[in-house]
């Protein structure tokens, strides 16, 4: 397929003295450097050349839990990711497109016509899930929640230099927001739009030589380039500080509800099962493992780790510190695990590589209690539980350290280790 490179529109780089300047900006811009956007679907119709369907819209039924852990779900999950009354949870499509042009700005989820004008169509996979994402996350998706509802609004210096990258090449941004450093939202909300992007380049007859990939504010950090060099073996990713204007873009929009999904869960897996996870039977074997909580910006440690620590080691159960492993070593781990414990984070993101059947006991803090977890292993067949900690002073923040009462934590190891010896 070649890519038409054409007369493009030229957008200048763009200042706070440009914005205030420009007439279209003067009811745009407010007092403190906001800019007020909308949303065109006729531009955004004018903006589409191409585009490859994902896996359509729908909802599936999760097994039966216990009351307990279904109130976890109850509780902590969006209403358009999952329905209580029936147990349904949401899936929702990773489309891909290929765009006339667009601005893409650090942090991010939305894509840009102008930066009073943002694009309603391709960024989000519905309508729906945009103004609940708005309304959930604020900070994080262009957003305020007032007595006037939902307001769209960024910042002005997001613009203020952006790059023109015109050429006949299509492109492709491999990452833009902040979030996509945690391993959790790496995993499912940017490497399943990367395999999807990969489809479509195959489909369209594009060479990867052909397209330039790059990323927007960091550089790839360890784990993304180790993805990289597995969906796109041999590919450079340039990288920009700032944000840039570019034609020829090949976006797929965000899902936000991946490991909802049995196929795309399946396929990020399959990326390291097949190729680099030895089967139960041909690699060692660990009864159970603990997984310590790695450096975490998020707080939510085990105040009393060294104790737990202790119980550990007299029942024969290794503990293992995942920050210094590479993803593929992080995978056999789970992999070959039959009980995998501990505090919740991301390092449970390896779930994803267990066998089925596989019993799972996450430990939660009182201050966040998340369930998205429980819906990952009912995709991946798991058999999943967790145990909730003690406050430390009363405070139940999301970033409040816990203690685990021991005594009911060993019970519950040893329980869960009944099945099998906890050590060879």
């Amino acid at each position: 397929m070649t890519l038409r490179q054409g007369k493009q529109p030229h957008l200048k780089l763009i200042s706070a003295g440009w914005l205030i300047s420009n007439r279209k900006m003067l009811h745009k811009l407010t007092d403190s450097g906001l800019i007020s956007f909308n949303y065109s679907s006729r531009l955004d119709r004018n903006n589409l050349l191409l585009m490859q369907e994902g896996e359509p819209e729908y909802s599936r039924k999760i097994r039966e839990y216990p009351e307990s852990l279904q109130k976890i779900l109850d509780e902590s999950q969006s209403h358009l990711l999952y329905e209580k009354r029936n147990k349904e949870i949401s899936i929702y499509p990773i489309n891909v497109y290929l765009l006339k042009s667009a601005i893409i700005v650090e942090d991010s989820y939305e894509l840009f016509w102008a930066p009073w004008l943002a694009d309603g169509s391709y960024s989000y996979p519905t309508e729906g899930c945009r103004k609940e994402w708005k309304l959930k996350y604020q900070s994080a998706h262009n957003a305020i929640n007032d007595s006037r509802g939902i307001q769209n609004l960024i910042k002005a210096d997001r613009f203020a230099q952006v790059k023109n990258i015109l050429s006949g090449n299509a492109k492709v941004c491999v990452k833009s927001h902040k979030d996509s450093d945690n391993y959790w939202h790496w995993t499912f909300e940017w490497v399943p739009r990367l395999i999807q992007i990969k489809k479509f380049l195959i489909n369209k007859s594009i060479d990867t030589r052909n397209v330039l990939f790059f990323s927007i504010g960091s550089k790839l950090n360890r784990f993304q380039q180790e993805w990289m060099n597995m969906i796109f073996p041999g590919v450079q990713v340039a990288s920009f500080s700032n944000g840039i204007y570019c034609n020829n873009l090949i976006w797929a929009n965000i899902s936000f509800s991946t490991h909802h999904s049995k196929q795309l869960v399946g396929e990020i897996s399959d990326y390291i099962v097949d190729n680099h996870c030895q089967t139960r039977s041909q690699g060692r074997k660990n009864r159970v493992v603990f997984i310590e909580r790695g450096k975490s910006k998020n707080g939510r440690n085990i105040l009393n780790s060294n104790k737990l620590k202790e119980v550990l080691r007299n029942l024969g159960i290794p503990s293992f510190e995942l920050d210094g492993l590479n993803v593929s070593m992080q995978a056999k781990l789970f992999r070959n695990s039959e009980l995998v414990i501990g505090a919740h984070g991301s390092a449970f993101v390896n779930m994803i590589y267990c066998s089925p059947g596989t019993r799972i006991l996450e430990i939660f803090g009182p201050g966040y209690i998340p369930g998205h977890d429980l819906i990952l292993a009912d995709s991946c067949g798991l058999d999943w539980d967790c145990m909730i900690g003690n406050s430390s002073g009363g405070i139940t923040e999301f970033h409040s350290d816990f203690w685990v009462d021991i005594d009911k934590f060993k019970k519950i190891v040893m329980k869960k280790g009944q099945q099998d010896p906890l050590s060879d």
